[in-house]
């Protein structure tokens, strides 16, 4: 009778762990220390670092870094032998089944995309990016470069660089925003750069010639590469940003958009009248319109709402109202601002184009359109040079500071 009672014990245990999606007999544990994720771009490996840190039975927080940027992922998942990363403000995650202690393996999915999933793997006790082979060469801080060589889609950029002993750091500034924190190293002779945000998945590569950069690799997730080459320039330049996109006509700001809840509004309906705002032209999938967002957030925060309004206006990877309600209401939770928005439909410069036909060409994913109290343009800001840009950042937030106190001003 004894054996028949302790029998049933075991089934009992075993069929309640069974039914435990998070219990496993052989579960083998997470290191909470420093990583070394690669994912597999058609055969060229793009590093990043991260480190797990508060690992318990179920759950544990990855960090993830990109030179002087931090990404704090508070809720990931232990279930079984998988760790399971759901990316803050993008839809994509990373999932990975827990191979041994040293070794993750899996694929990071963007769900906005269709069939969207690159192989990911990750090293435990690796702090390093690439290889440093610790060359000597000497690079420039500032490059005058361009993409999609000898294409009708050529285009300009700027790349910023600091070398410390083969170790890089650095972006491209291009004239729709910046290639945001980049990383890397000198490696047999080559500049290698990468960066990982949860959207943007970038990897570059080019030889070191003298002042210039040839032969050069862009890839962006997971398939689309190009050629880029630069020259060493201290003046290296681009468009001004204020300069791109303006007002065709001297006429009063409007619009005819559903909000967050479907209502078609306009200026008036939106209550607007009589006070400076700012339209934000961007996407949630967007990291730049994110660094725009928390940069006007800072700038708004001196003034009321009776003199001052940021309205963001959606475009998003699908036309659907609901869906930008539920992207926009977890985008807003962790920026800490209004869930009010409204909604342009697809995201498509040529839809941004239709829906404020009074600009001459939309042309980047974000622009902010400063209007006066007057329901005129003051200012129209294309693209957005966030805060691993540097001097750039600033200049943005000072001029931008000067302008909506000017505009708030005037007109009292």
């Amino acid at each position: 009778m004894k054996n028949f009672v302790t029998l049933a014990l075991i089934v009992l245990l075993l069929s309640c762990e069974s039914k435990n999606p998070n219990v496993s007999k052989n579960r083998i544990t997470l290191p909470a220390t420093s990583w070394r994720f690669t994912l597999d771009l058609n055969g060229d490996l793009l590093p990043f670092n991260g480190t797990f840190s508060d690992v318990k039975d179920y759950s544990a927080t990855l960090t993830i870094r990109n030179s002087d940027e931090e990404i704090v992922i508070e809720d990931v998942r232990l279930q079984n032998d998988s760790v399971i990363v759901p990316l803050p403000f993008f839809n994509t995650e990373m999932k990975l089944s827990i191979e041994s202690p040293y070794m993750l393996s899996g694929v990071w999915s963007n769900y906005d995309k269709e069939n969207y999933h690159i192989p990911l793997n990750a090293e435990q006790g690796q702090n390093f990016r690439f290889t440093n082979s610790g060359s000597d060469r000497t690079l420039r801080s500032k490059y005058q470069a361009k993409f999609e060589l000898e294409t009708e889609n050529e285009y300009p950029a700027v790349l910023l660089l600091e070398n410390t002993q083969g170790n890089l750091e650095g972006t491209f500034l291009t004239e729709t925003g910046d290639y945001r924190y980049l990383e890397g190293n000198i490696m047999n002779g080559s500049v290698h750069l990468s960066t990982f945000d949860g959207s943007h998945a970038f990897y570059f590569r080019a030889d070191i010639s003298g002042d210039s950069l040839i032969n050069g690799l862009f890839k962006s997730g997971k398939n689309y590469q190009t050629t880029w080459q630069a020259v060493a320039d201290s003046t290296a330049t681009l468009k001004n940003p204020e300069e791109i996109t303006f007002v065709k006509e001297d006429i009063l700001m409007d619009f005819e958009l559903p909000n967050q809840d479907g209502e078609i509004v306009n200026w008036d309906k939106y209550g607007l009248e009589g006070k400076v705002v700012v339209l934000d032209i961007m996407g949630t999938w967007c990291p730049n319109c994110m660094d725009a967002s928390r940069a006007l957030t800072e700038l708004s925060k001196p003034y009321s709402e009776d003199d001052l309004v940021i309205v963001p206006v959606l475009f998003e990877y699908q036309d659907d109202l609901t869906k930008a309600k539920k992207a926009f209401s977890e985008y807003s939770e962790q920026l800490d601002i209004p869930e009010k928005f409204l909604f342009g439909g697809k995201a498509s410069k040529k839809t941004a184009n239709e829906k404020f036909p009074m600009l001459n060409s939309i042309s980047s994913f974000p622009t902010l359109v400063f209007i006066g109290r007057d329901r005129r343009v003051a200012q129209v800001y294309t693209g957005f040079y966030g805060p691993g840009t540097g001097d750039y950042y600033t200049k943005f937030k000072d001029s931008k500071k000067e302008l909506l106190q000017t505009l708030v001003n005037s007109n009292r």
